[in-house]
């Protein structure tokens, strides 16, 4: 292994853009030649700008719902310390979403959280929250799957002959299915089999109808 080079104090500075991390960066450039060391920055840099893409996002989808402005908003986040942790949640999952659809709709729950008039509406706003910072694009695909076979094929929310007659590509593995019975959002239709359909929990179908109503959202 060659000698460790220390890291130039300009790529020290860039590194402020990526708190979490500068240890972790600091510990990498260290090892890298210059050329190296620069495509990393550059591709911290991209990330960096990704994650304000998409917290922007968001927090425009919370103003939007809210029906204020950015500013209201914000002073109304920061006058409870709740609501401050549920805004600094709000940026953390929507940093880690490449999906608009669920940026839109955790920029609805923090919207909702603000509005809560009680601490149960608080609460369910939060679980909202974890909830659909949790789902990625199987899982959605999933929800949107039971859904839709609820609506006119109840019987056949996971059969997988029905399932290769649609255009939304193979068959979800075995996990998605349990990460979503975990999560509470769908159940087994009770009876017998392994095979036995699927539907929607109450839970579910809020969630469902969040993420839709967010994929409508301009």
């Amino acid at each position: 292994m060659g000698e460790e080079l220390e890291p130039s104090e300009q790529q020290l500075e860039r590194t402020w853009k990526h708190p979490g991390l500068r240890a972790d960066i600091k510990a990498v450039l260290g090892i890298l030649s210059p050329q190296r060391a620069a495509v990393v920055l550059e591709w911290l840099d991209s990330w960096h700008v990704h994650d304000e893409d998409r917290g922007r996002t968001a927090f425009e989808a919370a103003t939007e719902e809210a029906g204020t402005s950015a500013d209201e908003l914000l002073d109304a986040i920061m006058a409870d310390e709740r609501l401050t942790d549920l805004f600094r949640m709000t940026m953390e999952l929507a940093a880690r979403s490449g999906s608009e659809q669920k940026l839109k709709a955790l920029g609805k729950a923090l919207a909702s959280g603000v509005l809560a008039n009680d601490d149960a509406a608080y609460e369910q706003s939060l679980l909202l929250m974890r909830t659909i910072g949790q789902l990625e694009a199987p899982d959605i695909r999933v929800l949107s799957l039971v859904q839709h076979f609820e609506r006119v094929h109840p019987t056949a929310a996971k059969d997988e002959d029905v399932w290769a007659g649609l255009s939304a590509g193979p068959f979800p593995p075995l996990a998605v299915w349990v990460h979503l019975e975990q999560t509470g959002l769908i159940r087994k239709v009770p009876g017998s089999g392994e095979d036995q359909p699927y539907y929607l929990t109450d839970y579910g179908k809020q969630v469902v109808e969040e993420l839709v109503t967010a994929g409508q959202a301009d």
